[in-house]
């Protein structure tokens, strides 16, 4: 089942598909930037509202089944990533993963 915006709010206003791009990438940015400054503490809240969005807009239901497993198969790799600390692969997997393919498919 997809999930569109009028069922899911994030907490900031739903931008258009160019804009939503942009706001991924700044999301993606400063999460690294906390890592990079071990600003550990805010990230889980941080990430969650990246997937939030994500699910909010709706994207999720233009995907085909492998780009689907493909994405849940990064989801889990952040989760995972967050549960052991390994905040590298974190940032390693928002920068080369989840943001080419959310650039890739919005466009």
């Amino acid at each position: 089942m997809c999930m569109k915006e009028e069922n899911i709010k994030p907490e900031e206003p739903a931008l258009e598909n160019e804009g939503r791009q942009v706001d991924y990438q700044t999301l993606i940015s400063n999460i690294q930037e906390d890592i990079f400054t071990y600003n550990v503490v805010e990230l889980p809240g941080k990430v969650t509202a990246l997937f939030e969005r994500v699910l909010a807009s709706g994207w999720l239901c233009n995907l085909d089944a492998d780009e689907m497993q493909r994405f849940n198969r990064m989801f889990e790799a952040c989760l995972h990533s967050l549960q052991d600390k390994d905040y590298l692969r974190l940032a390693d997997t928002l920068e080369y993963e989840i943001g080419p393919l959310l650039a890739l498919t919005l466009n």
